[in-house]
């Protein structure tokens, strides 16, 4: 199995200050780590036993540091995407995407996990957008991982219920850091990590048109929400889409 892991450096709290001239909030000498959600990923992703594991960050070089702990918390190496990325892009959830899957689709990923939601931000658009750009399906918000066979076997958070589902490779992860505590890597896995060395990859920009800036539908906004599901998965995104397409919402 062929897995990508992909995370994200951003600031902590720490050093965090507002700026009454430009009045807005600085982050310029903030902390940066690897967010939580981020480092649960690499350990769910090892937890499937891939033969190869590898951590994909779009990240400047200064951060390469930060991006070798992941080698000790169970990746087998680290690529770099290195092209330069403009500040309004780099919080732009459709041209990170974009960017990792010109970087990992010439890999052939069996499997590819993401934090269900980045450190600054939180709005976990980046995977499902992702799994859009690779072809792949999308299995968010997951708890837990296991392979079983020829499927993998995912324990998911579906609002205050927990579900699980078989699914078959490849496919995209989002993983849900819910009440776990990870694993602290070993001296042998830090000293792994400190000699690793980080691979460069360029990707083409993100064209203008794949950058919508808003979506709206002629239906009234003071809509009743309306649940939709079927006898399987696979049922319920049919049936999901025939209702956008109704509700003309897509085309």
């Amino acid at each position: 199995m062929r897995a990508f892991v992909c995370v994200k450096v951003g600031p902590t709290r720490k050093g965090v200050r507002y700026s009454r001239s430009r009045g807005v909030i600085d982050s310029a000498e903030a902390e940066r780590e690897v967010s939580l959600a981020d480092r649960f990923a690499v350990q769910l992703a090892r937890s499937l036993g891939p033969e190869r594991l590898t951590a994909v960050s779009w990240a400047p070089e200064e951060d390469e540091a930060l991006l070798k702990q992941m080698v000790a918390l169970g990746a087998d190496d680290v690529l770099r995407i290195a092209t330069p990325l403009a500040e309004d892009a780099a919080h732009d959830p459709l041209v990170v995407a974009w960017g990792l899957a010109e970087a990992i689709r010439p890999h052939s990923p069996d499997v590819v996990v993401l934090g269900a939601a980045s450190i600054e931000h939180g709005r976990g658009a980046v995977g499902p957008m992702l799994a859009e750009y690779l072809d792949l399906p999308c299995v968010t918000q997951v708890r837990s991982a296991s392979l079983t066979d020829d499927k993998v076997r995912l324990e998911c958070r579906e609002g205050d219920f927990l579900v699980t589902i078989e699914a078959r490779t490849p496919l995209v992860i989002t993983a849900l850091p819910e009440r776990v505590t990870l694993k602290k890597p070993s001296m042998l896995h830090l000293a792994r990590a400190a000699k690793a060395e980080v691979q460069t990859v360029e990707v083409e920009a993100c064209s203008p048109a794949l950058r919508p800036r808003s979506f709206h539908t002629t239906e009234s906004r003071r809509r009743l929400r309306e649940r939709v599901e079927g006898r399987d998965p696979e049922e319920t995104v049919r049936l999901l889409l025939s209702r956008l397409r109704d509700r003309r919402v897509i085309g």
